[in-house]
């Protein structure tokens, strides 16, 4: 199957690297290297941001949500 290239492009500034499934036998080293990196950022930044989020709204006070936008 022929691939194209600026659909290649399109799908990395998209996707990142999940754009590199377009050209899987050309690129699949750099798809996993890709998806460590992400998981890694994701474990090491994403999950503690997550991680507070849903600890501060468990420790808000109803009253506090209440009173937020009055």
């Amino acid at each position: 199957m022929k691939r194209s290239r600026n659909t290649a492009i399109i799908l990395n500034v998209l996707f990142g690297p999940w754009g590199w499934i377009y050209t899987w036998r050309l690129d699949n080293w750099k798809f996993v290297l890709g998806m460590v990196v992400a998981i890694i950022t994701f474990l090491m930044l994403g999950f503690p941001a997550w991680l507070w989020a849903v600890i501060d709204a468990i420790l808000k006070k109803q009253e506090d949500l209440d009173n937020a936008y009055k």
